[in-house]
C-alpha cells in the first residue's frame, strides 16, 4: 500500500515540475520574441 501511495505522489510531483518547466520556457520565448522584434525594427544609423 505504501508503494502505491509513493508512486502516486511521485507522479504528481513529476507532472507539477513538467508544468512549471513548460510555463518557464513559454515565458522565455515571449521575452526573446520581444527582444528580437525590438532589434529587428530599429533603423540603421545613418552616418
Amino acid at each position: 500500500m505504501k508503494k502505491k501511495i509513493y508512486g502516486i505522489v511521485l507522479i504528481n510531483i513529476m507532472a507539477m515540475a513538467d508544468g512549471w518547466n513548460f510555463n518557464q520556457r513559454k515565458k522565455k520565448v515571449e521575452v526573446l520574441n520581444k527582444v528580437q522584434l525590438f532589434f529587428y525594427n530599429k533603423q540603421p544609423l545613418k552616418i
